[in-house]
């Protein structure tokens, strides 16, 4: 079977990598990938286990299309799968060769919230709808972004279904991360979030919150860079300096970081709104105690008191309150219920599930969904 995967853009992120995880186990081998090179290290273990495309459809173009186009006459594959909603443009207008001959469609949405309003939310979800009708089948990541999907696009209830990510911990090579490792151990505890810099992280919210919890020899790490916003970049550090903190540190992308949590003890995420958020899972498979917002993708990990500690979406004070929380029940009975119960929910996430999962979905041919 050969299947052709769509995402807009190869950089380090949630998507991406679950693509990657999913590529790296699949049960087929012609895999081809079309995505736009942000990152060249990632887009190199792509070419691993693919044949990989650098074709830009993280924005619309006459050019790209053009190029999807005859990538595609080229290689007719059985199966498309695209990602988000960049993918999902492109794929729509890929279609057109239903009706030349037939090939399966699948869309993963990664994500799905409505950043848009009046004209532009009216749009967006009439291409929903109107592309609800092309594909075979649309996956949710989680069962809460389901819900919200279905809620306002009205798509028929039959044409989504929920794989949840496949998640893997990173082999950890110690020395790559010796300047991270050593501010760690200068401080009596250390909270960490992975994650991109960007609006929707609500970075600024959570470093002003994390001040305010005025904790005692305790450090804040954040490990993840800016991609094209590097406005926001920019002021998550103006913030930091305004603030005069010295033991909140930006460390930016590394590789594999997932591999060194294990040397953090706790975990924050004020994300405004996830999909099923990669870095959370992995959190959880590490052993540390998640403060996270209660915003769709988060609520289908982090059952508040049972697998984590939750707090209000945009609320400082009460992310800034969860982090003292969280900070007293550390090293107690509580503590080590909590990760335990979140260790043993997070192994519902294995990635042998979600290759076995979306793998039947690509060769059940003869299924009406």
């Amino acid at each position: 079977m050969k299947v052709l995967h769509i995402f807009p853009t190869c950089k380090i992120g949630g998507a991406p990598l679950c693509v990657l995880r999913l590529i790296k186990n699949s049960r087929d081998k012609n895999i081809h990938v079309i995505c736009y090179n942000a990152d060249n290290e990632l887009f190199g273990e792509f070419e691993k286990y693919s044949t990989i495309h650098n074709i830009d459809v993280s924005r619309f173009s006459i050019s790209s299309l053009t190029s999807v186009f005859l990538l595609f006459k080229k290689l007719k594959p059985d199966v498309i799968h695209c990602h988000g909603k960049g993918g999902a443009l492109y794929t729509f207008f890929l279609s057109i060769f239903k009706l030349i001959y037939s090939f399966k469609i699948f869309y993963t949405l990664h994500g799905f919230h409505l950043k848009y309003k009046g004209v532009k939310l009216k749009l967006f979800l009439l291409f929903e709808r109107v592309f609800s009708k092309i594909y075979d089948q649309s996956i949710s990541v989680s069962a809460s972004e389901q819900v919200n999907f279905i809620k306002y696009t009205k798509v028929n209830s039959d044409k989504n279904t929920v794989i949840h990510n496949g998640i893997e911990l990173d082999d950890c090579v110690r020395s790559n991360y010796d300047d991270i490792l050593k501010e760690v151990e200068h401080y009596s505890y250390n909270a960490v979030t992975l994650s991109r810099i960007s609006p929707e992280k609500d970075l600024i919210r959570m470093i002003r919150a994390f001040d305010s919890a005025n904790l005692s020899n305790v450090a804040l790490h954040i490990i993840g860079g800016s991609f094209r916003d590097t406005n926001y970049q920019l002021n998550v550090e103006k913030i930091i300096n305004e603030l005069n903190i010295s033991n909140v540190f930006l460390w930016g992308d590394i590789p594999k970081a997932s591999s060194i949590l294990q040397y953090f003890d706790f975990y924050i995420s004020t994300s405004l709104f996830e999909g099923l958020p990669t870095s959370i899972i992995e959190a959880q498979m590490s052993k540390l105690l998640v403060v996270a917002t209660d915003c769709i993708g988060n609520i289908d990990l982090v059952e508040d008191g049972i697998s984590g500690i939750l707090v209000k979406v945009g609320d400082t004070d009460s992310i800034s309150e969860g982090i003292r929380y969280a900070f007293s029940k550390l090293n107690t009975i509580h503590h080590r219920r909590i990760v335990d119960n979140a260790s043993h929910k997070s192994e519902l996430y294995s990635i042998t599930n979600h290759v076995n999962n979306i793998n039947n979905l690509y060769e059940n041919k003869n299924k009406d969904y």
